[in-house]
C-alpha cells in the first residue's frame, strides 16, 4: 500500500515538474518583450499577421489568399475565444509554447530515461530563440501550434500511440501544412529494418487524415491570388504575398527565392541555416558522433523537407527552427557520451541548459552572432571545469587512516 502511494506521487511530481517549469520558463521569455503590435515599427508591414488577424476577424473559411488561406486552425480557435482578438491570438501562443515544452521533457525520456535529460531538454527548448520567443512576440503566426503538434507526434511514434500520432499530423496540417514534414519519422523512428511492408503501410494509413485535411482545405478553399476582383477588395497588407506580389506558386517561387539562394550562397547562410538558428547546442552531438549520427539518419527524411522549405520562403531561421526535436535529441545523445567519458549523471548538464536560457531571455534579439559566441563560451568553460573535476578526481588516490 506505502509503495503504491509513493509511486503515486511519484507520478505526480512528473507530470507537475514540467507543467510548472515550462510555465515559469514561458513567463521569462516575456522579459523585455516588444510584441507585434499596433506601435510596433513591424507591424504596418505587410506581413503574414494580417492575413490571419484578417481571417480571425472575418470568416476563416472565407479567406483566399495562398498560403494563410489553408492555415485555419489558430484564427479559428482566435475568433471562437471568448476574449479580444489580440489577447486570444496572444493566449494560444503562449498555451502552445508551454505545452511544447512540457510535450519535449516527455519526448526527451522516451530515449533517454534519467529524469534529468527531460530537464536538459525543456530548458534547451526554452533556449531557442527562434521557437517560442519569436511565436510569442509575434504571437498572431501559427507557428506555436505547428511546433507544438510536430513535438507531439514524435513523442507519440516513440511512445507507440498511434491514435495521438495521427490525431497530432491531421490536427497539426490545419495549423500549418509544414507539420505534415513529420510523417516519415513514424517509419524511421520505429523500424529495425531497411524494409518493412507492415509498418509502411500502417505509416501510411495513419497519415490519410492529415493527407485528406490538406486535400479538403485546398478543394473548399481554394486559392484566388490571382483574382482582380478580389484582389480589389482586400487592402494591400493583406493581399501581398511577397513583396509587391500577391502570386503564390511553387514553381514561381523557386525561381524568385530559391535560384537567388542557391546562386548566391555564403558562409553567412551557412550559419544561418545552422547555429544561427539552434546556438551552441549545435556543439553537442560532436561529443557522440556514433551515437547523434543514428539519429540523424533516422530524422534525415524530415530534415530533408524541413530544410527544401528554404527554397520555396523568404523566411530562414523560422522555418528551420521546426527541427527542434531531432537537434535536441541529437544533443542529449552528445550529454549522454559526455557523462559516460567524464563519469557524471547528466544532472551536471542542468546549469549549463539554464545558462543558455537565460541568454535567450536577456538577448533583445531572437539570436545573434554576440548569443552564440556567449553561448560557446559559456559551454566551453563549464566543459573545462567538467573535465578538470573528472581529471581530479581520477587522479586523487586518499589515503586510509
Amino acid at each position: 500500500m506505502t509503495g503504491s502511494k509513493t509511486s503515486w506521487a511519484g507520478g505526480r511530481r512528473e507530470l507537475a515538474l514540467p507543467l510548472i517549469l515550462s510555465l515559469l520558463l514561458t513567463s521569462a521569455l516575456l522579459f523585455g518583450a516588444r510584441f507585434v503590435v499596433p506601435g510596433h515599427p513591424n507591424y504596418p508591414k505587410p506581413w503574414d499577421h494580417h492575413k490571419y488577424i484578417w481571417m480571425a476577424t472575418d470568416d476563416p473559411l472565407d479567406f483566399h489568399i495562398a498560403p494563410f488561406c489553408w492555415r485555419v486552425l489558430v484564427p479559428a480557435l482566435a475568433k471562437a475565444l471568448p476574449f479580444d482578438l489580440e489577447w486570444s491570438f496572444f493566449l494560444i501562443a503562449f498555451v502552445g509554447v508551454w505545452m511544447t515544452g512540457v510535450v519535449v521533457y516527455h519526448l526527451a525520456l522516451r530515449l533517454f530515461p534519467p529524469p534529468p535529460y527531460g530537464l536538459v531538454a525543456l530548458l534547451m527548448w526554452v533556449s531557442l530563440g527562434w521557437a517560442g520567443k519569436l511565436v510569442l512576440r509575434n504571437f498572431w503566426l501559427p507557428d506555436s501550434l505547428a511546433l507544438f503538434f510536430v513535438a507531439l507526434a514524435v513523442y507519440a511514434i516513440l511512445a507507440r500511440r498511434d491514435a495521438l500520432f495521427a490525431l497530432s499530423v491531421a490536427l497539426g496540417v490545419l495549423a500549418k501544412e509544414s507539420v505534415f514534414f513529420v510523417v516519415p519519422l513514424y517509419y524511421t523512428l520505429r523500424t529495425d529494418r531497411w524494409i518493412d511492408p507492415g509498418l509502411l503501410k500502417r505509416c501510411v494509413l495513419l497519415a490519410l487524415p492529415a493527407a485528406l485535411a490538406l486535400v479538403l482545405l485546398r478543394v473548399f478553399i481554394p486559392a484566388w491570388n490571382e483574382d482582380p476582383a478580389l484582389l480589389s477588395t482586400l487592402p494591400e497588407r493583406v493581399r501581398l504575398v511577397q513583396e509587391g506580389s500577391s502570386s503564390y506558386g511553387y514553381l514561381e517561387l523557386f525561381r524568385s527565392v530559391g535560384l537567388e539562394r542557391l546562386r548566391n550562397a555564403s558562409l553567412w547562410d551557412l550559419y544561418s541555416y545552422s547555429a544561427g538558428t539552434f546556438g551552441a547546442i549545435l556543439l553537442l552531438p560532436l561529443f557522440a558522433p556514433k551515437r547523434a549520427g543514428l539519429l540523424l539518419l533516422r530524422f534525415l527524411p524530415f530534415l530533408l523537407p524541413v530544410y527544401a522549405q528554404l527554397l520555396f520562403a523568404v523566411n530562414t531561421e523560422r522555418l528551420l527552427v521546426l527541427a527542434f526535436p531531432a537537434v535536441l535529441l541529437m544533443a542529449l545523445a552528445g550529454i549522454e557520451g559526455l557523462s559516460e567519458r567524464l563519469s557524471i549523471g547528466p544532472g551536471w548538464f542542468v546549469p549549463l541548459a539554464f545558462a543558455f536560457v537565460a541568454l535567450n531571455v536577456v538577448s533583445p534579439k531572437y539570436f545573434s552572432v554576440a548569443q552564440l559566441g556567449a553561448q560557446v563560451a559559456v559551454l566551453l568553460g563549464f566543459l573545462g571545469l567538467l573535465v578538470v573535476r573528472a581529471r581530479g578526481t581520477f587522479r586523487w588516490h586518499p589515503t586510509p587512516r
